[in-house]
């Protein structure tokens, strides 16, 4: 795709400016400018929290995603995760965030295993090594 193409060029601001605009288009809405630290803390915690309240089972027992649109959407923040990272490190936690709120809202998909693993890297990083292992 394009924004593929964008991101192997190295034009990582470009490509996250298109793949925002193409989630738009898909009704995934992502702030254009990064919000208050606080925010983005206070929906990461709701995330955690969200996340340790599933038991083993019950994630294993996730419905497979099938909104063609969400599971496109998926694919945008996948590599948003990874073009964020790079380029624009202030957007990084709202992706994730995202991403896992629709792997928890509409299921499981491939993209979901990258979404969830970034968040344990984030939470490593802060050392809540506990909370990185759910």
């Amino acid at each position: 795709t394009f924004i593929k193409s964008l991101g192997a060029e190295n034009k990582l601001e470009d490509a996250i400016k298109l793949s925002f605009s193409a989630l738009s288009q898909l009704d995934v809405h992502l702030p254009s400018t990064p919000p208050d630290k606080s925010v983005v803390m206070n929906d990461w915690m709701d995330m955690t929290r969200t996340l340790q309240k599933v038991s083993y089972d019950e994630f294993l027992n996730f419905k497979v995603m099938s909104d063609t649109n969400k599971i496109a959407a998926m694919k945008f923040l996948h590599l948003l995760i990874l073009y964020t990272y790079f380029a624009k490190q202030e957007y990084l936690p709202i992706v994730i965030i995202r991403s896992v709120q629709l792997t928890l809202q509409h299921g499981i998909c491939k993209e979901s295993c990258v979404a969830i693993a970034s968040c344990s890297y984030v939470l490593c990083e802060f050392q809540d090594f506990k909370g990185a292992e759910y």
